[in-house]
């Protein structure tokens, strides 16, 4: 019991990765593309890269809620068979 506790606490959290990894690429190329772009490509440049972000953000959340689903299934199946 000690060891699959330690097995998942240690375990990393890949969709949340994914997430903070986006929104700090996301972050830095929005700054960028306010100082580098000219006047008339910054505002749909920073709109493409918010689309982005989003959509790794939901990617994240639904790779999050199918990681933890199966994990309770697991878990059910597991004690469904120890009885």
């Amino acid at each position: 019991m000690f060891d699959s506790r330690a097995r998942r606490s240690r375990r990393r959290d890949t969709p949340r990765i994914i997430a903070i990894s986006a929104q700090a690429i996301g972050f830095i190329l929005i700054v960028l593309f306010e100082t580098l772009l000219p006047e008339h490509l910054k505002r749909p440049s920073q709109g493409v890269v918010l689309v982005a972000m989003l959509v790794a953000a939901l990617y994240a959340a639904l790779l999050r809620r199918y990681y933890r689903n199966r994990s309770l299934k697991r878990r059910d199946h597991e004690s469904f068979h120890d009885q």
